[in-house]
């Protein structure tokens, strides 16, 4: 009754399968077309061009799998998180066919040139950019049905043992057009899980050219309406297939629906025949459904045929999404997931190896889900342990993450030396140009007045020869204390008197504490806490100390160390110290994209990254996430150099508190709309909101013993 594979070649990397009845399949896993990264048009150009190169004699059978799962493969930050929030599994199957000859004998003789016919037409496939990996006859034969010759077939069931089946079948294309996104955006709404088939066969070009002619007779003018509608559509179809090199195809379009009761099944058919009507007529199969589950698989002929053209066949292949297709994921350890539209899963990767810079920007009002984001790009991170992360805030929001993950905060105080001394620049690198350039992006953030952003060029060029100069003495004591006092000729030299001896922030800079130097070579994570200076009656003491940060970041950026770790510094809620200290965060990204690091910075609106105009930070940080959008919309888009389809994307973003929030992700790929979806304990850990604090610092003051971990697990119950 159903196919089995009764012999295997292999054609390089293609099995080519031979059935019991004689039939040659070749089988792909193929990529789904993301509509929001390939565009509508482009998808249907392309699979548009796959059918018209489809040769005679051949059926093509396209097949979506969707299902819903709770664990991926690899293992990352997010894994316990998604068992507890789920996702869709979405698999794409395409199978070539050339059905059995009548004289099978001939066939076999002429074997060879026919699996070399079924490997051209592969080649057909992959030439069309369509993505194809060969499936294994492992892979085949767990599609093909496992069952014996004979299956109970009750009114609109089939009972296979295990599991109780209907098939849906479309009787009648829809009167009122459909277009790519129609099934796309129909499928996400689908009760789960359901299996999708479309089965096309080309028809001849003389056979569709006689049908269309005796169609247009038979509904020639003088008719009524309805009949003089058929004619005009038989007079275009017929203008398109012998002018304009369009095709006329037959085809089979099946949702194959499984489930372990007739009562769930019932239930679940009637909900799919309902959200499917888009389509066109949808028939729950019944006397005929045990000959359609037949015909839904490789090697039988299909049940009850279509007829249509190929601009309007796309449209029902089951090709499209608004999502990942589970073969295209590239997961590692340090891989963020998170969900798109479909409910599929993506992963954001800031070390991506398809990106020519690793910078990134994430933009968002507060409350649309920037710092829960954060948080978790955070944890993915440092889930590789061959990444470290340097993280500032000026909020002091971090403290319980760090916490959490083992990290070490660092508190700045006014009191209190930072700990950093940047003139190490000089003893790792010695006097070379980028040591000089670090040194000066440093000790111009410590003489800006008040007003300015960065130092004339005349007078920067004079820092830096002065820089050199001092790198020359050989000190065994390269420092501030030592710089200012050993070079009598500095720029603003009364500013630098501040930062040194008895200036009022004299101690910042003294010398490096042995923890520090431990916390920089030891810890995966390194949060720098800003919050007690950064809102102080005078600023300058927390820009020198974030500049003072910077500095160490390049310096460990580049030295030389074959065991030196990825570092990404992600500098959140910072917009005062981005224009106090532009040319640094400048100097920063550009080493970034040298040495293979990371930059990501996080701000509420895009404009508090462009510094008197300039767009440095925007346009060296190719990689994007918007929350929301900021001031007035030709203002956004100019800075952003997003278009008006991409900011209707962020107008029409939704999000809901504690349960996900929606963004729109911008890389060299494309853009695609991302939903952070969060488990119960994951939302313990990131919120933020005052009444969630206080329930966390009640548990804690009620129960000191429990560790910040049990506390979140407690809270998320």
């Amino acid at each position: 009754m159903f196919q089995k594979i009764v012999e295997t070649s292999h054609f390089k990397d293609l099995a080519i399968h031979t059935l019991d009845n004689g039939a040659l399949i070749a089988g792909f896993e193929v990529d789904l077309f993301d509509e929001e990264i390939y565009g509508l048009e482009k998808a249907e150009a392309m699979l548009q061009s796959v059918l018209r190169d489809l040769p005679e004699g051949r059926i093509l059978r396209v097949y979506l799998k969707s299902d819903y799962a709770i664990d991926s493969d690899t293992s990352h930050s997010r894994s316990e998180a998604l068992k507890a929030i789920g996702f869709i599994k979405n698999r794409a199957y395409i199978f070539l066919e050339k059905p059995a000859k009548t004289d099978l004998s001939l066939l076999f003789k002429k074997k060879d040139r026919a699996e070399s016919s079924v490997m051209t037409d592969f080649q057909l496939l992959k030439s069309h950019g369509v993505q194809v990996r060969p499936l294994s006859q492992g892979d085949i034969e767990a599609v093909l049905p496992q069952l014996g010759d004979e299956v109970d077939h009750s009114f609109q069931t089939l009972d296979l043992g295990k599991d109780a089946v209907s098939v849906l079948r479309l009787t009648k294309q829809s009167a009122f057009g459909v277009d790519l996104g129609t099934l796309s955006h129909i499928k996400d709404s689908l009760p789960l899980p359901y299996t999708i088939c479309c089965t096309i066969e080309t028809v001849p070009h003389s056979t569709a050219e006689t049908f269309l002619r005796r169609r247009s007779k038979q509904n020639a003018i003088g008719g009524d309406l309805q009949e003089t509608r058929k004619y005009e559509e038989a007079q275009s179809d017929l203008e398109d297939i012998s002018l304009n090199g369009s095709k006329l195809f037959r085809f089979e379009w099946q949702c194959l629906v499984s489930r372990s009761s007739e009562g769930e099944l019932r239930e679940d058919r009637e909900e799919l025949k309902r959200r499917l009507e888009p389509l066109g007529e949808i028939y729950i199969e019944s006397v005929g459904a045990l000959e359609s589950f037949k015909s839904f698989y490789p090697g039988t002929i299909p049940h009850y045929s279509l007829l249509e053209k190929d601009s309007v066949l796309v449209a029902y292949m089951p090709l499209i999404s608004r999502g990942d297709s589970l073969s295209k994921l590239r997961i590692n350890k340090r891989s963020l997931a998170l969900h798109r539209k479909d409910e599929s899963l993506t992963y954001l990767d800031v070390f991506d190896s398809s990106y020519e810079s690793f910078s990134w920007c994430i933009f968002g009002r507060p409350g649309t889900g920037k710092s829960v984001l954060t948080n978790a790009l955070t944890r993915a991170l440092i889930f590789d342990p061959s990444i470290k992360v340097i993280k500032i805030d000026v909020g002091g929001s971090h403290s319980r993450e760090t916490e959490m993950l083992g990290g070490v905060e660092k508190t700045l105080l006014l009191n209190e030396p930072t700990g950093l001394n940047p003139f190490d620049v000089l003893k790792e690198l010695g006097p070379t140009k980028e040591a000089i350039q670090i040194l000066a992006g440093f000790l111009e953030v410590l003489i800006l007045e008040e007003g300015e952003s960065k130092l004339s060029k005349t007078m920067k060029s004079d820092l830096e020869r002065t820089i050199a100069l001092y790198a020359e003495t050989r000190s065994n004591d390269f420092s501030l204390q030592n710089f200012v006092s050993s070079m009598q000729e500095l720029p603003r030299k009364e500013l630098f008197g501040r930062w040194v001896g008895n200036g009022v922030y004299g101690n910042a800079f003294l010398t490096i504490t042995s923890d520090m130097s431990r916390a920089w070579d030891d810890s995966k994570l390194l949060y720098f806490n800003f919050s007690k200076i950064s809102q102080a009656l005078d600023p300058d003491y927390a820009q020198g100390g974030l500049a003072a940060v910077m500095a160490k970041f390049n310096l460990e950026m580049l030295k030389s160390n074959e065991h030196k770790k990825r570092i990404v510094f992600i500098a959140d809620e910072t917009p005062f110290f981005i224009k106090k200290c532009f040319s640094f965060f400048n100097l920063s990204i550009a080493n970034v994209r040298k040495e293979g690091h990371g930059f990501i910075t996080v701000a509420q609106k895009s404009a508090h990254v462009v510094v008197d105009g300039d767009t440095g930070i925007l346009d060296n940080s190719p990689n994007k996430i918007f929350f929301s959008l900021d001031g007035d919309e030709e203002s956004f888009t100019s800075r952003t150099q997003l278009n008006s389809a991409s900011v209707e994307k962020i107008k029409s973003l939704r999000r809901q508190q504690g349960e996900f929030s929606e963004a729109l992700f911008k890389d060299c790929h494309g853009e695609r709309v991302v939903k952070v979806r969060l488990s119960a304990e994951e939302y313990w850990s990131y919120t933020s909101k005052d009444e969630d604090r206080r329930k966390y610092q009640e548990l804690r003051k009620a129960c000191p013993s429990l560790r910040l971990e049990e506390i979140v697990r407690c809270l998320s119950l």
